[in-house]
């Protein structure tokens, strides 16, 4: 298990896109950036690139990022001078309210921010004429960055596949699972409701649960997502079913997070040959945003 202090923040700001400015516009995977923002001590900055970033790959799509402006000494000396976050990017509507798209929201893994390596980018996060439509007025856009900054970490991810200590044991087809009932509490009000529901309870809860309609693979990866918030390795021609069912298992047990990780992976990937089993997931766990994709 990863136990970690977190420290949250955000920051909107709007922009020109630039269709209407008559000075020169800026060259290729060069970026234009919001005004300073801190969060967990560290200053931020969102990055736009209006003409897009290098290598033909993006060519036609705009590109946002965020960057690492400031490493404090103290940090730098500590953890190899590295920075852990996670961030969002979210285009808004008028009244300040993340558009539904999901094309217009992306969310980051657990990166790695350094004095080497101080910013990281969607480089292909909308195309440059689907964000005509999306202009406010004036040629203007509005964007929210959220950042997650990991304050300390303890590695603790082999507690979970030795078992020791764990009070719980799951029945999932025919594998089973041993975890901690707190770990799973604490990251799932669904886990708080079903494992802690009253004294007595709690005593038969403590033997075993048979788990039905999730995938014994999925149950497992969601296991790990708690212990260490990070998904594990998919195959890639594995990948969309098996984001799929994790957004089944997600759904069910209320983990927001993970549901938005595999949420943007799925609409990444998605393709004419998913749609119907894509809209047939979205109609089964009631997500107007993955039904929107479609």
């Amino acid at each position: 298990m990863v136990s970690a202090e977190t420290a949250s923040g955000r920051h909107a700001c709007s922009r020109s896109k630039g269709t209407h400015d008559t000075r020169p516009p800026p060259a290729f995977g060069t970026a234009v950036t919001s005004g300073t923002f801190s969060v967990g001590g560290h200053s931020w900055r969102i990055q736009y690139f209006p003409c897009g970033y290098t290598g033909k790959e993006n060519a036609g799509w705009l590109c946002f990022g965020l960057h690492l402006v400031v490493l404090p000494e103290p940090a730098a000396a500590a953890d190899g001078g590295i920075v852990k976050a996670t961030f969002s990017l979210s285009l808004l509507d008028k009244d300040g309210a993340p558009l539904p798209s999901p094309y217009r929201r992306r969310v980051s893994s657990l990166l790695d921010f350094s004095s080497t390596h101080n910013e990281w980018q969607f480089k292909q996060f909308i195309r440059s004429k689907d964000l005509d439509s999306l202009c406010l007025k004036a040629d203007c856009f509005r964007i929210r960055c959220d950042v997650t900054v990991v304050l300390e970490t303890r590695d603790k991810s082999s507690v979970l596949a030795s078992g020791v200590g764990g009070d719980v044991t799951f029945e999932v087809g025919k594998e089973t699972f041993v975890a901690h009932k707190n770990v799973l509490a604490a990251r799932s009000p669904v886990f708080m409701a079903e494992l802690f529901r009253s004294m007595m309870e709690e005593k038969a809860a403590a033997a075993r649960v048979r788990i039905l309609r999730i995938h014994a693979r999925a149950f497992k990866a969601m296991l790990h997502f708690i212990y260490t918030d990070l998904l594990p390795e998919i195959d890639e021609d594995d990948k969309i079913p098996m984001v799929q069912h994790l957004l089944v298992a997600a759904d069910r047990y209320d983990i927001q997070r993970m549901k938005l990780i595999g949420e943007n992976k799925l609409c990444i990937s998605v393709n004419a040959s998913v749609a119907v089993t894509t809209l047939v997931l979205a109609v089964a766990v009631a997500s107007r945003r993955r039904a929107l994709i479609c």
